[in-house]
């Protein structure tokens, strides 16, 4: 995790002030500006003296004790930063900054409830400004996502990596200037969900956003999303059928005569033209669209209704609309297949995140599986997108 450098920008300010109002030296601000140039060239020995200076003539600076508590923890001398951070937490407790750097110090020091507790504090504080709101819900999403990773049971791994999207997409909704939770769903979807496709939306946006950790942008330009490309292409050309000679000109025939049934209300009919229109072509996502339609037209009983959940599934392969997916989940549900309805639903969410509608979709097909602990994660998720409108 990158630490906070608002600081800077105010220690240069003051310095700039200092020197024009005629100050000599030595001056704690010229100390603090001069090391804050020093720490972003990670010159820690070089940043320290200038701190330590400053904060001779300027013992209660905060902005200079977390300064001086991130060298010291860059340094490796944690006992040192510790002390830093304590000095800075008397002095301001309920600043942002110090109660973020709190966090990423329990973070590092495997401490994830203390950790947890203090980037609760800054999620939960509509108060504070989007920005530490959202560093607050990106670091929750942390620490449950690596806890997941590690968990015992299936179950266990199952709720927490749940707590770990909603907390990664509530970050991203509060600050859309965030880069991390962009990159943590990134890593989510490709690694835990297998949803490649948002996977790589997420990484562009991260590479996109993130200004300051160039290692990282570089790994996700030149491996993270080629290789998720790569991924993709194989399976689209896996999962490809042949189009035989004339095949798109007949479905587009067919089609001409399925959809004027369908207006007319002859919807068997209209069913086997869109059925013998995809036999020519498969990968008409109209074509299937329309069977879809009016397989979900005709349904009556349970059978008809996962023939429609069915025939919809196979439209989003081909057209990821919100509806489709819907729709899918809908006829999947009437079906009584509630885990294929969960899984649906949770694809859509990836695709529309900040949609309520899907979102609490999601989390009634939870509820259908017995999956209480799941449901109740995306119902709150849900919730905070209903208040937010």
């Amino acid at each position: 995790m990158s630490f906070s450098q608002s600081f800077a920008l105010k220690a240069l300010a003051v310095a700039a002030v200092a020197a024009v109002s005629g100050c000599g030296d030595p001056d704690p601000a010229k100390e603090f500006a001069a090391g804050s140039r020093a720490f972003e060239l990670k010159d820690w020995e070089r940043a320290r003296r200038h701190y330590e200076a400053g904060l001779e003539a300027d013992a209660e600076n905060v902005d200079a004790l977390l300064t001086m508590a991130q060298i010291e923890f860059a340094s490796g001398t944690q006992s040192k930063a510790d002390e830093y951070l304590a000095r800075a937490a008397a002095k301001a407790g309920d600043d942002p900054d110090v109660i973020e750097l709190a966090a990423q110090f329990a973070y590092h020091s495997k401490n994830y409830d203390l950790a947890k507790k203090m980037y609760r504090r800054l999620a939960d504080d509509d108060t504070l400004d989007a920005k530490y709101r959202s560093k607050g819900w990106a670091g929750l999403g942390v620490i449950d996502y690596l806890l997941g990773d590690s968990a015992k049971t299936q179950s266990e791994s199952d709720l927490l990596m749940a707590k770990a999207r909603t907390a990664f997409l509530r970050a991203a909704r509060i600050d859309r200037f965030n880069p991390s939770p962009h990159y943590h769903l990134g890593r989510l979807y490709r690694d835990v969900m297998d949803y490649p496709l948002p996977a790589k939306d997420e990484f562009l946006k991260f590479a996109t956003l993130e200004k300051k950790d160039e290692h990282r942008v570089n790994k996700v330009k030149r491996e993270y999303i080629p290789g998720i490309a790569k991924d993709i292409n194989e399976r689209n050309v896996a999962n490809s059928k042949a189009v035989a000679p004339g095949g798109r000109e007949a479905c587009a025939r067919l089609m001409k005569q399925a959809d004027a049934k369908y207006r007319a209300n002859k919807i068997s009919e209209a069913r086997n033209l869109y059925a013998e229109a995809m036999k020519n072509d498969a990968q008409s996502a109209p074509a299937a669209l329309g069977y879809a339609r009016a397989v979900a037209a005709a349904a009556r009983t349970r059978d008809d209704f996962k023939a429609a959940y069915i025939a919809y599934s196979e439209v989003c392969k081909m057209d990821r609309s919100k509806d489709n997916f819907l729709k899918a989940g809908e006829f999947a549900t009437k079906s009584r297949n509630y885990a294929s309805a969960a899984k649906l639903y949770s694809a859509a969410l990836a695709y529309f995140p900040k949609d309520d509608v899907v979102a609490g979709k999601l989390a009634d097909a939870l509820k259908n599986c017995g999956m209480n602990d799941l449901a109740a994660v995306y119902q709150l998720y849900k919730s905070s997108l209903t208040k937010s409108k």
